[in-house]
């Protein structure tokens, strides 16, 4: 694994952007993990205000910057939605995140051209691709279908370590959909997601091997690493992966989420899950601090763990994955993840949890109607394969 981050480049560029066009206002588009770290650098550089929206409900009013009990006199930011936006001419907007083009057409509601906003997430994607040109020699790109067929493998050796080891493991996420809906990949999927019981998942990181063709990789056995969940890298392949003002090069991976105890009251589900989202955002946001140097963030991460997996999963009556990448707080009795049974999902066939129908519908609503085509998203990481040598020449 490789990393490779971008703060200070970012943070020149947009002081740069500020004095060519006499900036007084600052608004990032988006409650990115990274903003605290752009209002310590231009708070008290003259500019009148410095401002984060987001459309996500759930982070509006998110006091993001400075410690909340500050004591220093400096401003608290909160998170304000889109429609508080006070446009003046000197104002530049910032995006950091992938939904530059969403924010680009609502803002042209309210008269503000696309060349006054920033799209910082294609500026590191720029110099993604030229820091990398070196590396990706003598590799080969692969993408759809072949990208599939190179995740299936590493999904078949996990299942053949997990079955070896007796230990509890199930398709996830869309994985767990496509195998539903398709009997294989989402067609327009590009990763393999699986799901652990949280007991079963720190035994899984002890003995995965951590070297070799197939092994694991996870922020406890290499701090650098940014996700709070394990990936199974293929270790003769490559991909590169953009994360907050950096990216980083891992191999085709196959994604191994934990799942552990939820409380049984909804509104106390609510209150977790609300609060699992804010424990992502500092997670990120103390890698950024430290320019993911992971040392620096250890503890904080130590301690963002302990509190989000406190409730174990065979104690637990409710249970649901921790990251909240479902964007809905998903929780459900654990007696449908007790039992297995087997699904087809391409040539072959893995274990999904006995109460498969009622994740789904927890998770996706009515799962069997496919989404509209604007909404098929995939994560599209370039990913490379050493290009094979022909000897018989």
């Amino acid at each position: 694994m490789k990393i490779r981050y971008f703060t200070s480049p970012i943070l020149k560029r947009i002081d740069n952007e500020i004095r060519t066009r006499n900036i007084c206002r600052l608004i990032c588009l988006g409650c990115s993990p990274g903003f605290p770290l752009i209002y310590k650098e231009f708070a008290g550089k003259g500019l009148s205000e410095i401002q984060v929206v987001d459309n996500d409900i759930q982070k509006q009013g998110w006091k993001v910057c400075c410690d909340e009990n500050d004591k220093n006199g400096k401003k608290i930011i909160e998170t304000l939605p889109v429609s508080a936006i006070n446009d003046t001419k000197d104002t530049l907007y910032i995006c950091a995140n992938t939904h530059y083009k969403d924010f680009v057409n609502q803002l042209s509601y309210y008269e503000i051209a696309e060349n006054r906003i920033m799209d910082l997430n294609s500026i590191q994607l720029q110099w993604m691709q030229e820091n990398t040109k070196e590396e990706t020699s003598g590799y080969r790109l692969i993408k759809g279908r072949e990208l599939q067929l190179e995740e299936l493998k590493i999904l078949k050796w996990f299942r053949d370590f997990c079955t070896d080891n007796n230990l509890r493991w199930f398709l996830g996420e869309g994985t767990l959909l496509g195998a539903v809906r398709h009997k294989g990949f989402i067609p327009w999927d590009d990763d393999i997601d699986t799901f652990m019981p949280y007991e079963d998942y720190v035994r899984c990181m002890e003995i995965l091997p951590k070297k070799g063709k197939y092994h694991v990789i996870d922020w406890r056995s290499n701090p650098e690493y940014p996700f709070q969940f394990a990936k199974i890298i293929e270790d003769d392949t490559l991909q590169l992966h953009p994360i907050p003002f950096g990216y980083f090069t891992l191999g085709c991976y196959i994604d191994i989420f934990p799942i552990a105890g939820f409380p049984e009251d909804e509104k106390a589900i609510q209150v977790k899950y609300l609060r699992n989202k804010r424990l992502d955002f500092e997670w990120d946001r103390a890698l950024i601090e430290a320019d993911y140097s992971g040392e620096c963030s250890f503890g904080k991460r130590e301690e963002i763990t302990a509190e989000k997996y406190s409730i174990p999963f065979d104690e637990a009556h409710k249970v649901g994955t921790m990251q909240q990448i479902a964007g809905n707080a998903w929780a459900i009795p654990r007696e449908h993840f007790m039992e297995k049974e087997y699904l087809p999902f391409e040539d072959d066939s893995f274990p999904v949890p006995i109460g498969y129908k009622e994740f789904l519908t927890a998770r996706y609503g009515n799962y069997m109607k496919l989404p509209p085509k604007e909404k098929r998203r995939i994560h599209s990481y370039p990913t490379y394969v050493i290009t094979e040598t022909d000897f018989t020449k």
